[in-house]
């Protein structure tokens, strides 16, 4: 019969399924406190990797592809026209619109709302995928 006494520790995260071991320390409780400094470490890296990921899509959506289709806005003099193809609407006005009255101010307003939608849905969907929909953390 061997006098051996278990003192490694497991520590997981069930929302999460971040799982930390230590067994390095005779001792239980100083391998239960290298085994949560672990899973907390895990938790952060998987939050920064998460938010990194986020980060990026919204960079790159930002960034776009530079081609000559991807047309930003357009302006026709001759029809005293103005059109925004992120926004697909037209306004008419072009003196008003280039000196920065108030169909400029309502097409940025609309640009912003657009760019609030897409990262909040951005973030809904990032939500959902993570699986934790029924658990803040």
């Amino acid at each position: 019969m061997s006098s051996e006494v278990l003192s490694s520790f497991l520590a997981s995260l069930m929302s999460t399924g971040i799982v930390a071991e230590c067994q390095q320390e005779r001792s239980q409780i100083k391998n239960k406190q290298i085994a949560m400094q672990l899973l907390q470490a895990k938790i952060y890296s998987r939050q920064l990797d998460q938010q990194m990921r986020a980060e990026q899509v919204l960079r790159k959506q930002q960034v776009g592809s530079s081609a000559r289709s991807e047309k930003i806005r357009t302006y026709n003099f001759a029809q005293d026209r103005i059109t925004d193809h992120r926004l697909g609407a037209s306004v008419h006005g072009m003196e008003a619109f280039l000196s920065g009255g108030e169909l400029l101010e309502e097409m940025t307003d609309r640009l912003v709302e657009q760019r609030m939608e897409e990262i909040l849905r951005f973030e809904v969907e990032e939500f959902i995928r993570s699986g934790r929909q029924g658990n803040p953390l």
